[in-house]
């Protein structure tokens, strides 16, 4: 579902300068969720995420927790489903252009990076809906509404990647549904060149 090469590409990114969102979970759960990442088998790390959330799709969620050599559950610190569901309501939102909808699916603060690379941290739904123009450009927009699954790129404890690290989920809680926690115009743009050009 997934290859290496985009992550080696991100990491490479980062090392010149990319800036990683922050990580709620691995900063402060890191206690309760470390357990999670030595588990014999996912079928434990699904367990623990199951009993974190109200009506778990369990089928679905063991179909889909192999992430490659990841998983969702051991990794991320919740379900596929979860993820499904975080990429649905980001996915409508671009769709029909709902700033607000955009808004309440965010993790504050929410960090902003512009395409020279310079970042800011937005704190609050409405500070986000006041620079909405600036953030939510037409490229932006787009990039949310390829999101799925099978494009997402797992680093464990840091969150979920999308473009690059254009787009950044990060989890709030075990088994909670993940956040965009980052929009990085400089790395949807580095996303869109082509390959032997980056």
């Amino acid at each position: 579902m997934t290859s290496r090469g985009p992550i080696f590409l991100f990491l490479a990114l980062c090392s010149a300068g990319c800036i990683q969102p922050d990580q709620p979970v691995a900063a402060q759960n890191s206690t309760q969720t470390a357990s999670l990442k030595p588990a014999t088998t996912t079928r434990n790390c699904l367990s623990r995420v199951w009993q974190a959330r109200p009506s778990p799709n369990q089928n679905f969620d063991r179909q889909f927790d192999r992430h490659g050599s990841d998983s969702f559950s051991c990794d991320a610190y919740t379900s596929a489903s979860a993820v499904q569901q975080s990429l649905t309501n980001l996915r409508d939102a671009a769709h029909h252009r709902d700033v607000s909808g955009i808004a309440r699916q965010l993790h504050y603060p929410f960090r902003f990076i512009d395409r020279r690379g310079r970042g800011s941290l937005i704190r609050s739904r409405a500070a986000f809906e006041s620079q909405a123009r600036a953030i939510l450009t037409p490229d932006v927009y787009a990039a949310l509404g390829r999101m799925t699954l099978s494009s997402a790129h797992l680093i464990p404890t840091q969150g979920i990647f999308f473009e690059l690290g254009g787009l950044w989920l990060v989890n709030e809680g075990v088994g909670q549904v993940p956040r965009l926690a980052t929009i990085n115009h400089r790395a949807l743009s580095i996303a869109r060149e082509p390959v032997g050009n980056r």
